[in-house]
């Protein structure tokens, strides 16, 4: 059995650092933010499709056991379409699989103090209300989207 999961959180709150520490050595990850740097001359659209493209490559190669899927998705919509592609995906390859959503959560001194650390030159430039703003953006994650279970990862 396949198990997927759906890491998801604010920018910058640790979800790379999350997957880092729980990927195992035929693990594989597939990033968003991957696709979308890499194919930015390509534009949005066409780096979202390259990203579901490769979730499907990855669902099909029977060495990946467990798949890391890592987004700044903030609205259940899009969590709930990513829901539904990967179990039409499975259900159309007959892939029996398990799809978790890992939501990464963090108080707001410690997001302050990993963006610092990860972005020093914006020191002066960090908002004061950045992680406020960020919060009431992103919508919380809930089983009706799809997913068999979530799971809240809090960084403190």
């Amino acid at each position: 059995m396949k198990r997927i999961y759906h890491v998801v959180g604010i920018p910058g709150v640790g979800k790379s650092h999350y997957i880092t520490t729980q990927k195992q050595e035929n693990d594989c990850v597939i990033d968003l933010l991957e696709y979308q740097n890499d194919n930015k001359s390509k534009g949005l659209i066409a780096s979202e499709y390259l990203f579901y493209a490769d979730i499907e490559r990855k669902l099909r190669d029977k060495n990946n056991r467990v798949i890391f899927c890592e987004s700044a998705h903030s609205k259940s919509f899009r969590r709930k379409a990513l829901a539904h592609y990967f179990k039409t995906i499975a259900n159309g390859l007959d892939i029996d699989a398990e799809f978790h959503l890992v939501l990464i959560t963090a108080t707001e001194e410690k997001y302050l103090a990993n963006m610092l650390s990860r972005f020093p030159h914006r020191e002066m430039n960090l908002e004061k209300d950045l992680y406020s703003k960020r919060m009431e953006e992103f919508e919380q994650p809930s089983i009706d989207e799809g997913w068999d279970t979530i799971t809240v990862v809090n960084y403190d």
